[in-house]
This record gives structure tokens, sequence and C-alpha cells, in this order.
């Protein structure tokens, strides 16, 4: 294997706090708001870049204002879906009251507001409906299965999310009759009359997993303004660059790093993208919560994996988005050594030393992965790749463990 650079897009602010402040308080010059008006503000159970800095200086900005903010987990059957799982996701990115400045007040519980005319009933947070505000603050990027002018987004989070897990699964299921651009159309309209939505936070992250740019959205423009957001995240997002793959290893997967784990517009599954015969993947992330949702995207595993899994968290999850079989446990080896030659064992390579094999940290972390001897014409040829050093063997503990090529910063 061979240590290969990639060059991503770096494009980073230098004071996310400061911009969420500036634009969360440009957002309300002229909103109908008065002193002493609560607000309820979005969390997500993403694992957005500077999450909390960013809650912060809306929050900044709403008190500013004379507003009383607090801050309710958005996550739709996420965190378990209970109260208490979610609350505790908002707390693992630091996302609580010493860290936001706002009290954090989390529900599962939902209010039906109202149907959308084709009976598409509309539930909402029932502690946030009870706000006289909402502010919205997420990420805009491509969903993990869902094409549409709007993905994950805005628009996203204000129904999916803050319609808990009832809503979820409502909402899910009519993206399977109407489809999911109409669901959005159809929904978001009678929602902003029932809910008064001061704007929103539009989150750009950049391929290094940064934030890019933060966008302040007026709540009618959400589904007019969030496509061109979303094709400028799509432009900066990181990609793997072979189109034909053997074998992706992948140190770890998690909620934190996609909704399904690994994120399919990286590893091609559901979504465009390169062929790859067999994904192996070798752990789950702690800020998973046992929530291995997407681990049927993975052909091969290691028991340590399943063995972090929350069957329960994680079928829910799935099933919510009316996707099971994401949630099937692939074939699981004792050590990564046999998981590694079970993988090679199911690909047409002629043999292990012609296998066209990646290693990445995850689908996060692309600026830096390994590469086999195989691919590295490929990579030469590529003015975005920069092979460093010379080919080495992948080594195992004495426990058939493989010894980690990356480091916890990468």
């Amino acid at each position: 294997m061979v240590r290969v650079r990639q060059k991503l897009d770096d494009e980073r602010l230098a004071n996310p706090r400061e911009t969420a402040r500036a634009e969360t308080a440009r957002l309300l010059a002229g909103a109908p708001i008065r002193r002493g008006q609560t607000v309820a503000v979005t969390g997500s159970s993403r694992g957005i870049a500077n999450v909390a800095e960013i809650i912060a200086g809306a929050v900044a900005a709403l008190k500013e204002a004379g507003l009383q903010p607090f801050v309710f987990p958005a996550m739709g059957s996420h965190g378990g879906g209970t109260a208490e799982r979610q609350a505790n996701v908002l707390h693992h990115y630091g996302v609580t009251e010493e860290g936001v400045g706002a009290p954090v007040r989390s529900s599962t519980d939902a209010v039906k507001l109202a149907e959308t005319p084709e009976g598409i009933p509309v539930p909402f947070d029932r502690i946030a409906a009870g706000a006289d505000h909402v502010f919205v603050v997420n990420r805009i990027k491509p969903h993990s299965h869902f094409i549409g002018p709007c993905e994950s987004g805005l628009a996203k989070i204000l129904l999916i999310g803050a319609g808990k897990p009832e809503g979820a699964r409502l909402y899910h299921r009519a993206f399977a009759s109407l489809g999911f651009p109409q669901t959005f159309q159809a929904a978001l309209p009678v929602l902003l009359k029932r809910i008064s939505v001061l704007g929103g936070l539009g989150i750009i992250e950049n391929g290094l997993d940064q934030t890019a740019r933060i966008v302040g959205l007026h709540a009618d423009r959400f589904l007019a303004d969030e496509p061109a957001l979303l094709e400028e995240a799509k432009r900066r997002m990181a990609r793997l660059p072979f189109d034909n793959i053997d074998v992706l290893i992948v140190d770890r997967m998690g909620k934190d790093i996609s909704g399904v784990g690994m994120d399919t517009n990286v590893i091609g599954r559901d979504r465009p993208g390169p062929r790859i015969q067999v994904i192996f993947v070798r752990d789950l992330t702690p800020a998973s919560g046992g929530n291995a949702s997407g681990i049927g995207l993975a052909d091969v595993t290691v028991r340590r994996l399943i063995e972090k899994m929350d069957p329960k968290a994680t079928f829910l999850n799935c099933a919510t988005a009316l996707h099971p079989h994401l949630a099937r446990v692939p074939y699981a080896c004792d050590t990564d050594r046999e998981a590694l030659e079970a993988a090679l064992a199911a690909t047409i390579a002629p043999s292990p030393d012609q296998a066209r094999v990646v290693w990445i940290r995850d689908t996060l972390s692309l600026a830096e992965f390994e590469i086999s001897e195989s691919l590295l014409p490929e990579a030469r040829s590529n003015p975005c790749l920069t092979p460093s050093g010379s080919p080495q063997d992948i080594r195992f503990d004495t426990d058939g463990a493989l010894i980690e090529a990356f480091s916890s910063s990468h």
C-alpha cells in the first residue's frame, strides 16, 4: 500500500460563530418579533463541524434581539428515538446550555399541525410548537438516498427532524408514494402557516469537513434557495478518485459520519459513484451510540463492530426510512486478517497483489488514504493526487488486527 494525498476544496470560514451571529441578526432585521418571546432552535444529530459554535452565534443574536432561545433535538428517529438519547447526542457535540448559551429541551412527542391537500399529516415537536418562533440550523449536503432540488438541509430538518420519530416515519412513507421533492413542496408551506419560522442558517462544508460558508435564508426562501446551495455543496465535497475499486477498507462508520454510516455519495451504493466490488468496514464510531444504520452497505466486517451494535436502535432508524436492508449484518469475521482475505477472495482480481484496494479512515476523511500498487499508475496521472513514500506491506498485530494506517487527527 502507498499513502496518497488528495487535493480537496479547503476554503473555510475564519470565525463560524461570528458569521452565524451576523447572518442571524440580518434575518431578524424587520422580523415580527417582540422582546421576551421564546425561540426554539433546531439541533441536528449529524457530526457538523463547529456546530456548537454556530448555534452559539445564532443564540447570541437571538438574545441581542431580546428573545429567549432554547435548543431542541430535531432528529426524527435518530438517537434511538428517545428524548434522553437525543439530548445525549447534542451533548456529545458540545450543544449544551454551557456550550451554546441556551437550555436544551428534549422530547420525542409531536403534535399534528395539519394535513397537506394530499392527506400527509404535518407533525412537529411538541415543545418547539409551544414556542413563539422557530429558528433552523443545519448543514446543506447531498442526501444518502433521495435525489431532488432540496436534499439534506433546512427544509429537511424542519420537516423530518422536527417531526420526531412519528414525523420521520410518515414523511418517508409519503416519499414512497408522492416523491421526495413533491412531499417537501406540499408539506413545508403547510408547516410555515402554523409555525413562525424566523429563518435558518444553511451550513456548507468543504472537502475537509470544515465550515466553508454559512448562509442565512428566510423561511419562505428555503425551497427556492436551497437548490443552488446544494449544488455548491456537491462541488465542494470529497470523493474517491477512482472509478473501479476491488476492495474498499473503511476503518469506521457511524451516524456522525453519515446518516447511513458511510456516505453513499462517496461509496456509490444507492447513489452514482465508483464501482466497488467489496466493502470491508472495521469499526463503529463511539458517537453512534450503537446505531449501525448502513451496516447493510458493507459486504464484510468483524465481530468487534457487531458487538458494539445496538440492534433495536439500528433497525428503528432503518425501518423508519423504509430501508430495513441497511440493518442487515454482513459476513462477520473474527479478525481483520480473515476479513481482508475474505474480501479479496470475493473480487475478480486475479491475485491479491493485482487487486485495486483503497483504505480510508471514513467517508469524511479523504484528504489522505492508502492505495494498492496496482492503482499507482492511475494515481500518478491524476493532478489532484500525490503519492508519498514507497509501497509498504499491510501489517497485522499478533491478534490478526490491522495496524492502523491513520491517526485520530485525520
